[in-house]
């Protein structure tokens, strides 16, 4: 949620999608009546054809411009974990044959995204942005905005999780990540199943939400049930 504050904030005061990225400088810059600027770490560029993923850690980006410290962490955490898919330089991903492969670069995008903010914690947003006519696009990290943005409150969560929630692959892993992030904590109830998640998001001060949400034997969700904030 508190991305999508950061790409309210990117086209407020008329910045729309007018953006300057300097890799040399490690610096974004979205402009605007008051621009918003930052530090921008890349982490990854995603190609349309070949469909593969090179990370910012490859010897292609090194050589052009210069190492890349938040990329190289990338993958050293992939040698902790054993995580080949980020360690290598190029990694081959796979599209339905359905699907615009555009619509398969953005949503990589935010999974490639929202690793880094795991990785480097949630004082980290993370932008992509188109880099040719193909629909090929880049990744970076950002951190250090001249404009603070405000983590989410479970106000926020109550208005945005029942649009937000159907929108994701796992829906517990997502609210977990979601607690982690804002500081916040994630129970489920023990009467929980594959079809059916009630839980309890709550903050640092006790107050909560509930979220249940329905899911068919595809474990697609098909309902999101949102309860009010409650106190103590």
């Amino acid at each position: 949620m508190r991305q999508e504050t950061f790409g309210e904030l990117q086209k407020a005061d008329g910045g729309g999608e007018r953006y300057d990225v300097d890799f040399q400088r490690s610096e974004i810059v979205f402009s605007g009546r008051r621009p918003l600027t930052g530090r921008a770490d890349l982490l990854a560029s995603i190609a349309v054809e070949p469909p593969s993923l090179l990370w910012g850690f490859s010897d292609f980006f090194a050589s052009n411009h210069g190492p890349h410290p938040a990329a190289t962490r990338v993958r050293d955490f992939g040698q902790q974990h054993q995580l080949a898919e980020l360690v290598h330089d190029e990694v081959p991903y796979a599209d339905q044959p359905l699907d615009d492969p555009t619509d398969a670069i953005v949503h990589l995008t935010h999974d490639v995204g929202m690793m880094g903010v795991e990785i480097f914690g949630p004082d980290h947003l993370y932008y992509s942005f188109k880099t040719g006519d193909a629909g090929s696009r880049m990744v970076v990290l950002v951190s250090g905005l001249s404009t603070d943005v405000a983590k989410p409150t479970l106000a926020d969560a109550l208005v945005k999780l029942p649009r937000l929630v159907p929108t994701v692959d796992d829906v517990e892993w997502s609210l977990g990540g979601l607690a982690a992030l804002s500081g916040w904590r994630f129970d489920t109830r023990a009467d929980s199943s594959p079809q059916q998640l009630y839980s309890r998001l709550t903050d640092a001060t006790g107050a909560w939400i509930t979220v249940d949400v329905t899911r068919d034997e595809l474990r697609r969700v098909t309902s999101v049930r949102v309860g009010g904030v409650n106190q103590l």
